[in-house]
């Protein structure tokens, strides 16, 4: 195996997706994503200046003098561009094996009701 990159930080899920044409043929992703808390910071700093220049423009919209509205930015400017070079070398990925169903033939499928009727009995609707 060869290590695919990755963080300290992350997370790994499952993601339910449709197989085949069928409404009730499901099956799970295991998919998982590498975060950096810092990343995560100088983004959240820049998300807040939005906010903050986003209000101070409605309450000049709003009638509020505008030479005593403030307003902000990152300094340095080149704090944008930082923000996306802290990030881990893989952002996410997913393994699974492949699902082949002949969509021709829907035959084998299930009727909702009959499939809702099992998972009553197990107890897990």
């Amino acid at each position: 195996m060869r290590p695919m990159g990755g963080s300290r930080f992350g997370s790994t899920f499952f993601v339910s997706e449709r197989v085949g044409t069928s409404k009730h043929h499901i099956r799970t992703r295991r998919t998982s994503i590498n975060w950096s808390p810092e990343a995560l910071a100088l983004r959240l700093s820049l998300v807040s200046m939005s906010i903050a220049n986003v209000i101070g423009a409605l309450r000049c919209g709003l009638g509020a003098d505008p030479n005593v509205v403030e307003f902000v930015r990152p300094d340095p400017l080149d704090a944008f561009d930082q923000v996306w070079q802290t990030q881990p070398s893989s952002k996410s990925y997913a393994m699974d094996s492949i699902i082949r169903i002949d969509e021709s033939d829907e035959s084998d499928e299930m009727p909702k009701a009959e499939l809702l009727d099992i998972l009553e009995k197990r107890g897990g609707t």
